[in-house]
């Protein structure tokens, strides 16, 4: 599930996002993380942004028959 959430949310809300919160939240020696990437936005356009992102592909998933189109439509 980590995976689809990073290509679907943190890698297609803005160039580079997912990159450096990788780099501030990195893997701990146990295979998680200690935070959740969306603890890092703040709530300045960052989080704002965010929750645009969220709200479109929520539409996408929505109008969407399947994963298979829901991905295509993306």
């Amino acid at each position: 599930m980590a995976k689809d959430t990073n290509d679907i949310i943190y890698a297609r809300v803005t160039p580079g996002v997912l990159e450096e919160l990788q780099e501030l939240n990195p893997m701990q020696p146990n295979g998680s993380r200690r935070w959740r990437h969306h603890q890092w936005f703040r709530p300045d356009p960052g989080y704002i942004k965010l929750n645009q992102h969220i709200v479109a592909v929520m539409a996408l998933m929505r109008a969407a028959p399947n994963w298979t189109r829901f991905k295509a439509s993306l």
